[in-house]
């Protein structure tokens, strides 16, 4: 990673400066998690809940008929075809 040309301040050189990484990167050893953590909280303001007793990957919805496993940057999606649901 390189700093951009017009990172300077009062003249000084670049080369005394850093970059904060404010989000994971992909293929960085966090990167995994960063994303488990995002599409965990997108699932549950979805209404969907992770089986906390059994595999915290596996949610489920109230009703039990919306079934979603993740496994690394696999999603599985399992349900039944002719309820209407939000999904």
């Amino acid at each position: 990673m390189e700093q951009p040309e017009f990172f300077e301040e009062d003249g000084k050189p670049r080369d005394n400066f850093v970059c904060k990484l404010r989000k994971g990167l992909y293929g960085l050893k966090q990167a995994g998690r960063v994303w488990y953590n995002h599409i965990c909280q997108i699932l549950i303001n979805q209404g969907l809940r992770p089986c906390t007793g059994v595999d915290p990957c596996v949610f489920v919805n109230k009703a039990g008929d919306v079934i979603m496993a993740l496994y690394v940057d696999y999603m599985g999606i399992w349900g039944e075809g002719e309820k209407k649901s939000k999904f």
